[in-house]
């Protein structure tokens, strides 16, 4: 009798200690479940269970994603399913800007000297943002970190594959995550530019060539003027390369024009008066709606290195280089890159953000960093 008394009693100890953890454990699952959101601020939750009809199930991973806004001066409570399952991963300001910068390897100083010794000193494009997130659902869901970790970050964005495929670390915040999309992306349209930038600038230093050899113009300042009124009597020379075969391809119309002005050219009467007027309004017109036709700035570089007097070898080597030294002073042409509006758009429909600010400053790299440069 007395051994099951004993029993007895140390069963209802450990049935009590066990509600008591029970108790314990429950408080401090409840309590834990409270966060507490900051005035203005956004909660990214990702929780496990969720809501199908009348009962509860797990979600697919990598699980539900849920957007919490605090719009009001003072914090308020936010409750999130109990630790394993739910976590607040990120806090974001309501009406603040995500601001960060990167680096992006643009060119080694060697391509403009042409002095091997220097190939070691990168030039380096240094960019400052300032975002405003305009959708956070948007945000939360399109740059999501686990995803890309279960499913590819692919899934993300295709930029984000290659490094993946190199072993390189995937960022675990969106922010960072964005940050890299926007490196790789800034990254890949630098190099597609820089192409179409050589063949423009190599186009209008070939064209100002050949209207010099058919002029006598022996000063520098001669020799500009020379050139500007050429390309003020033939203003379709001014579009760059690819504009004007848009132009035959859209306006049939034009083409036959700028056919009988060339040949009334010898003539001169009054068709030829007539049609220059028409083709030039046509064009100032098509340069207004178009801005991005007629770039001023590269044309007055071009006439500026052939007026010196100094003979161009059009090599692709001295086309590298000059096109090199004309961005060097030039940053604006980089940050057009991801300021257009094209550009713009694609950020807010795809990731929910807008560029609020950009700027760019072109720097040296004294320590060879960029391997990419060698490809």
């Amino acid at each position: 009798m007395r051994g099951k008394r004993i029993l007895s009693i140390l069963g209802t100890w450990v049935l009590g200690f066990l509600l008591f953890l029970l108790c314990v454990l429950g408080f401090c699952i409840f309590f834990a479940s409270w966060h507490t959101l900051p005035p203005e601020s956004v909660a990214i939750v990702r929780e496990v269970w969720v809501r199908e009809g009348a009962l509860f199930g797990p979600s697919a991973l990598p699980f539900r994603i849920r957007v919490v806004k605090n719009t009001k001066n003072i914090p308020v409570r936010l409750f999130v399913q109990p630790p394993p399952f739910g976590v607040v991963e990120e806090v974001l300001p309501l009406r603040g800007d995500i601001v960060f910068s990167f680096r992006v390897p643009l060119w080694r100083k060697d391509t403009i000297t042409g002095n091997p010794y220097d190939g070691s000193i990168a030039f380096v494009g240094e960019v400052e943002a300032s975002l405003r997130v305009v959708n956070y659902e948007r945000l939360a869901r399109r740059l999501d970190p686990v995803l890309a970790r279960y499913a590819g970050a692919g899934q993300i964005s295709p930029l984000l594959a290659a490094p993946e495929r190199e072993g390189q670390e995937l960022p675990r915040k969106r922010q960072d995550l964005l940050r890299e999309i926007l490196r790789l992306d800034f990254s890949q349209r630098v190099m597609g530019e820089l192409g179409k930038l050589f063949q423009s600038l190599h186009f209008k230093l070939y064209f100002a060539e050949k209207v010099l050899e058919e002029a006598s113009a022996p000063s520098p300042s001669e020799r500009k003027i020379v050139i500007w009124k050429y390309l003020e009597r033939y203003p379709w020379y001014k579009l760059e390369p690819q504009e004007m075969g848009k132009i035959i391809a859209e306006n049939a119309e034009i083409f036959e024009k700028i056919m009988t002005y060339l040949r009334e050219e010898h003539e001169k009467g009054e068709t030829y008066e007539k049609l220059r007027g028409e083709i030039q309004e046509y064009f100032a017109q098509y340069i207004a709606q178009h801005p991005q036709s007629y770039v001023q700035e590269l044309w007055e570089y071009a006439i500026e290195k052939v007026s010196s007097g100094h003979p161009l070898r059009l090599t692709p080597e001295v086309l590298r280089a000059l096109s090199y030294q004309y961005l060097h002073g030039r940053p604006v042409f980089l940050e057009n890159l991801l300021k257009n509006e094209d550009y713009t758009k694609f950020l807010v429909t795809q990731y929910g953000v807008e560029v609020k600010d950009l700027s760019i400053r072109i720097t040296e790299d004294l320590a060879f960093r960029y391997p990419e440069l060698l490809k």
